[in-house]
């Protein structure tokens, strides 16, 4: 999984921008853990390796991290943000 290609993604703090140029100009703002799931993303992490990150950070519980991280990563193909 990566980023589309025309995109260009900025990391302020805790938070990210996501600048998406393949289909006119569209800015996209993620919170923290939206954030660590782009970086994964951009790492080119496996979903498990992201989803363990999240829980390290945040003290979480996997099973509702993995459910909610998958669904987002769902979200971010919808919107044609990521591909495989």
């Amino acid at each position: 999984m990566k980023l589309v290609e025309k995109s260009s993604l900025e990391f302020v703090e805790d938070q990210s921008l996501l600048n998406d140029n393949s289909r006119g100009y569209r800015l996209f703002e993620f919170n923290p853990v939206g954030t660590l799931i782009l970086k994964g993303i951009k790492n080119k992490k496996k979903i498990d390796q992201i989803v363990k990150d999240i829980c390290l950070k945040f003290s979480v519980n996997e099973s509702i991290v993995k459910k909610d991280v998958q669904k987002f990563i769902l979200e971010l193909k919808k919107e044609k943000l990521v591909k495989d």
